[in-house]
């Protein structure tokens, strides 16, 4: 008899020890879906629980009651009038190993529920069965937020109904110093080490730390590298102090491109994006435009681009500013050659009616040309001169000539070499219009140079 009350004591010391705080005041308000009283109104209520902590390392009891008033609808006798409603309940209280902060719970239990103006909907004082969850959020190592939802089952007789009761409340924990039972006067229970971590009930603020795991004198698991996440839990123990971490303990990678926050760079990336070890979008060709921008992702090194990563076309005759020879073809050049340079242009060059003598305002045409040869000295050019159908085939065809001739003397005159000046008259037989306006015979009286490449000849 004496061993079997010895071991009820041990078990109620073990049971004792096993918190900090051997009770639980929790002030609640809650709001009740009344699902199943007929009648009734949903309606706020407010109360408070008290749980044990010292009496089962399992199942805490918890003792609850809960004051409210509503009113009842029709069609009872009663429309238009209130009641108030009381309830106290005994639950037993289980809470889940979570974690140090938060703490889960599930709860089951029976309790009595009081109408003080009974209705004639079959509302009756009686007994209900309850069962739900709540979490604590330990703000401080007394004071808790305690959120909770309960079922409750209500036998009224001849049906059952059904009430959703959400609560919200202050946990406060008091009675830190944990209280043993003497087995005698003279005898006291040897220290007692539930978790078996090395630390003494007493002194353990982490009761529950599982088998086997490192802690601090204090008996809470260890955190080496001080992200929050104990060593036990932390698949990145070596984690840098301050980087934000999951909770496993890994740094975060906010934008999902493989680098983590504390050396990314460029933490805003969009999702799908290639990076560089900075975190930062590719610019493969490194011409300032990232490769998801890039139309032209192979551009050379040293090649200015464009918005869309592409080598600029200034002038728009199809060759690129870097292969262009000829950066300035005017609009009205309708086919370029592969260096950007025209094939055949109109020099816009006027004479005196009936004669080869250049107007003088033409003269600065020549001058440009002229340059522009010297400054693509890979062509050689024909002069080729047109008139309009006005006098006779053989008179036209002879000023043709002689105006050709007139220009490829100027053009040698400004530097250009003879060798690679050509000069032809066509006449009339060639004309870009109609002889038969004004406008368009102005049009046929032209100077049109014809450029090819010295080694395609």
């Amino acid at each position: 008899m004496k061993k079997l009350l010895l071991s009820l004591l041990l078990i109620s010391t073990i049971a004792t020890a096993e918190h900090r705080y051997n009770y639980e005041i929790t002030p609640m308000i809650g709001y009740n879906l009344a699902e199943g009283n007929i009648n009734v109104d949903n309606y706020l209520s407010y109360g408070a629980e008290i749980q044990w902590n010292n009496i089962s390392p399992a199942i805490k009891p918890e003792l609850s009651f809960f004051q409210a008033s509503t009113d009842y609808d029709a069609p009872t006798s009663l429309s238009g009038t209130s009641t108030d409603i009381t309830r106290i309940a005994l639950n037993g209280v289980y809470d889940l190993d979570f974690s140090e902060v938060i703490v889960p719970s599930i709860k089951l239990g029976l309790g009595y529920e009081n109408f003080s103006n009974p209705s004639n909907s079959g509302n009756h004082n009686s007994i209900y069965a309850d069962t739900g969850v709540s979490l604590k959020f330990f703000l401080l190592p007394s004071v808790a937020l305690k959120a909770e939802a309960l079922y409750l089952l209500k036998n009224n007789k001849n049906r059952y109904d059904n009430n959703l009761h959400i609560l919200l409340g202050i946990t406060f924990a008091i009675d830190q110093r944990i209280y043993k039972r003497e087995l005698q006067p003279t005898q006291e229970l040897a220290p007692q080490d539930d978790d078996q971590d090395g630390v003494i009930n007493d002194n353990d603020l982490c009761p529950n730390t599982p088998m086997g795991v490192s802690v601090d004198e204090q008996g809470c698991a260890l955190d080496d590298d001080n992200d929050g996440v104990t060593n036990y839990k932390d698949k990145c123990p070596n984690t840098p102090y301050g980087a934000d971490v999951d909770n496993e303990g890994c740094e975060l990678d906010s934008d999902k491109d493989g680098v983590v926050n504390s050396k990314d760079d460029c933490p805003q990336t969009p999702y799908g994006e290639d990076v560089d070890k900075h975190g930062c979008s590719l610019d493969s060709d490194n011409d300032g435009i990232l490769d998801v921008d890039d139309l032209c992702p192979h551009t050379p090194e040293g090649i200015k681009v464009d918005a869309t990563g592409c080598e600029p076309d200034s002038d728009g005759d199809g060759v690129v500013d870097s292969k262009d020879l000829c950066p300035n073809t005017p609009q009205e050049v309708k086919k370029v050659d592969k260096n950007g340079c025209f094939t055949t242009r109109n020099l816009h060059i006027n004479f005196k009616t009936g004669s080869s003598q250049i107007d003088v305002n033409s003269l600065p045409k020549i001058e440009e040309f002229a340059n522009f040869l010297k400054s693509v000295p890979l062509y050689n050019v024909t002069i080729v001169g047109h008139t309009d159908n006005v006098g006779t085939r053989a008179n036209n065809l002879k000023l043709s000539q002689r105006r050709a001739n007139r220009v490829k003397d100027l053009l040698i005159e400004e530097g250009v070499d003879a060798d690679s000046i050509t000069a032809i008259g066509k006449g009339e037989d060639n004309p870009v219009a109609s002889n038969n306006t004004a406008q368009g015979r102005a049009q046929n009286r032209r100077i049109e140079a014809i450029l090819q490449e010295k080694n395609n000849q």
